[in-house]
C-alpha cells in the first residue's frame, strides 16, 4: 500500500509541466409569489407606464429550479433567475404578505468574495468573479466583482463630501477633483457596514413612481424598505470610465449586498441609476463549467467528527475548528468518511497547507471503495500544482496509478497556504474537476473503475520534516 501512494505523490510532485453557458433565456415567472414581487415595479415598465430601469428584467432568464442549501427541507430550495437578480423563497411556511416572504439572493456579495452559499452560514468557497461589473462585457479595462474584493473594508467618505473617487480594473483608487461638478455627494452612512451611500443612489433607493399593486397602477414608494432590492452598501461609491454600448464614458458604481448600482449622467432620465445585470453575472459565474448543476446537499460536515489518530509520525484531528492532518517523511495517511457510499455525487472539500513544506500535497477523494482498494482522486501539491487520478490495486495487488488531468498549475488556483476548495463531479463514467469553482478539465472514469463509494482525504509528503495541512467544510451534494 505504502508504495501505491509514494506512486501517487511522485506523479504528483515531479510531473513539470469555458464553454461559459449563460441563462438559457426567456422562461415564465414560476409562481404567484414571484409574479407578484416582479409586477410590483417591473410590470410598470413592460407596459410602457413609467420609463425607468429594469429591477428584475423583462422575463425571466430560468424556469423556478433547485439548489443545494444545506439548512432548506430536504438540502435544497427553489430559485429563478432574471438579468437583474435572483429570487427565493427561504421560508415556504412564512407570511407571504411580508415584503421579505420573497428575497433577492446576496449575489453580489458571493461574486466579490468568491463565497458561494449553500446554506445560512456555509459556503463553498471559489475564486473571485472575474466579469465585468459595469459597461460592455467585452471591456478589457473595466472593473470586475474581483477588482472589489480588496475594497471591501475601505472607510467611508464623510457625510456630504464630493464623491471624486476613480477606481480602475486593477483596484487602484484615485482622486480626481474635476468630478465634483457632477454634484455626487455622500447621502448617508450606513450603520450597519459602515460604507457612504451616494446621493444618487439613496435618493433612487427612496424614490416613488408608477408601482402596480392590488391589481392598479399606482404612485408609491418604489421599494417599501430602501434596502430590499440592494441590501446594504458593501463598497463606497467609485466613478470608472467604461464602455456603455461601444463609447467610453464615466460611470459612478456602486455595490451591494444584492445589486450594483450605476449613474450614467449621459443616460435619459429614468434610466440615469440603473441596476447592474448581477443575475446575468451570477448565473454564468455559478453554472458556467457545463458540469451538472448540484442537486441537494447529501452530507456537510466542518470534519470536527471524523476520526482522530496519532501513529507513526502521522497525526489527524480537530484543532481549531478546523480538521489538521499531518504526514511523516515519505508517509501518506488518508482519513475516510463514516461508512458513507454515494454515487452520482459532487464532493468539495477546503484545504489549506499550515507547514512550510516544499515537497507535499493534499488529496480528495471520491467513490473510494471498501478500504481503499480503489478512488477517483484530485490533489494539489505544496507548489500550487494539481493532478486528478485514477488509484487501485490491480489483479496482483499491485498498486497503479492513471493519470486524468495531468498535474500542472491550473486557474482558480491559489497559494497552497491560503484556503483551496477542491471539487469533483461523478456521475456515471464522467467526471469533472474543480478548484475554487473553476474548471480544471475531465474525464472519462476508466474500464472497471467504481462507480459508487466512499470519501475521503490524505496528505502525501516527500519532505524530511512533517507537513501538516488543514482540511474544513466537507459537502457532498446529488446531481441534476
Amino acid at each position: 500500500m505504502a508504495a501505491r501512494y509514494r506512486l501517487l505523490l511522485c506523479l504528483l510532485l515531479l510531473a513539470t509541466s469555458l464553454i461559459v453557458a449563460g441563462p438559457a433565456g426567456a422562461a415564465p415567472i414560476g409562481n404567484d409569489a414571484y409574479q407578484r414581487t416582479w409586477d410590483r415595479t417591473d410590470k410598470p415598465v413592460a407596459a410602457f407606464q413609467v420609463s425607468r430601469t429594469w429591477m428584475w428584467g423583462p422575463e425571466a432568464n430560468t424556469g423556478v429550479m433547485n439548489e443545494p442549501y444545506v439548512d432548506a427541507a430536504g438540502g435544497q430550495r427553489q430559485v429563478q433567475y432574471f438579468d437583474k437578480s435572483r429570487m427565493e423563497i427561504n421560508n415556504p411556511n412564512g407570511d407571504q404578505n411580508s415584503i421579505w416572504y420573497v428575497t433577492n439572493g446576496l449575489l453580489v456579495r458571493e461574486l466579490i468574495t468568491g463565497a458561494m452559499a449553500v446554506g445560512d452560514n456555509t459556503y463553498e468557497q471559489r475564486r473571485a468573479a472575474e466579469v465585468n461589473a459595469s459597461g460592455d462585457p467585452d471591456d478589457p479595462n473595466a472593473p470586475t466583482y474581483a477588482t472589489f474584493n480588496g475594497l471591501l473594508n475601505a472607510p467611508a467618505l464623510a457625510l456630504n463630501a464630493a464623491v471624486t473617487q476613480r477606481l480602475d480594473r486593477n483596484g487602484n483608487v484615485t482622486d480626481d477633483p474635476g468630478l465634483s461638478g457632477q454634484n455626487v455627494t455622500v447621502a448617508t452612512v450606513d450603520d450597519n457596514t459602515h460604507h457612504s451611500i451616494a446621493n444618487v443612489f439613496w435618493d433612487f433607493m427612496n424614490s416613488s413612481g408608477t408601482v402596480w399593486e392590488n391589481g392598479n397602477y399606482v404612485n408609491a414608494p418604489l421599494f417599501q424598505n430602501p434596502f430590499f432590492a440592494t441590501g446594504r452598501p458593501i463598497t463606497e461609491p467609485y466613478w470608472v470610465n467604461v464602455k456603455v454600448a461601444g463609447t467610453q464614458r464615466d460611470v459612478l458604481l456602486q455595490c451591494f449586498e444584492r445589486r450594483c448600482l450605476t449613474y450614467n449622467p449621459a443616460n435619459a432620465d429614468g434610466w440615469k441609476v440603473e441596476a447592474g445585470n448581477v443575475g446575468q453575472h451570477y448565473y454564468t459565474w455559478r453554472y458556467g463549467s457545463g458540469a451538472p448543476a448540484d442537486g441537494p446537499v447529501l452530507y456537510h460536515s466542518a470534519l470536527t467528527d471524523w476520526p482522530s489518530f496519532n501513529q507513526n509520525g502521522d497525526s489527524a484531528g480537530a484543532a481549531g475548528g478546523t480538521y489538521h492532518m499531518t504526514a511523516a517523511n515519505q508517509r501518506f495517511p488518508r482519513v475516510k468518511g463514516h461508512d458513507l457510499n454515494f454515487t452520482d455525487s459532487t464532493v468539495s472539500v477546503a484545504v489549506k497547507m499550515a507547514s512550510q513544506s516544499q515537497k507535499a500535497g493534499a488529496c480528495l477523494f471520491t467513490r473510494l471503495v471498501g478500504q481503499d482498494t480503489a478512488h477517483y482522486a484530485l490533489c494539489m501539491a505544496a507548489d500550487g500544482k494539481a493532478q486528478a487520478s485514477y488509484d487501485y490495486f490491480d489483479a496482483q495487488n499491485n498498486p497503479q496509478t492513471q493519470v486524468l488531468l495531468e498535474a500542472k498549475q491550473y486557474d482558480g488556483t491559489l497559494p497552497a497556504n491560503q484556503w483551496n476548495t477542491l471539487k469533483i463531479t461523478a456521475k456515471g463514467n464522467s467526471l469533472w474537476f474543480f478548484i475554487n469553482g473553476v474548471l480544471m478539465g475531465t474525464a472519462t472514469a476508466p474500464s472497471g473503475g467504481p462507480a459508487n463509494g466512499n470519501i475521503g482525504i490524505g496528505v502525501g509528503n516527500a519532505d524530511t520534516n512533517p507537513a501538516e495541512y488543514e482540511f474544513q467544510n466537507m459537502l457532498v451534494y446529488g446531481v441534476q
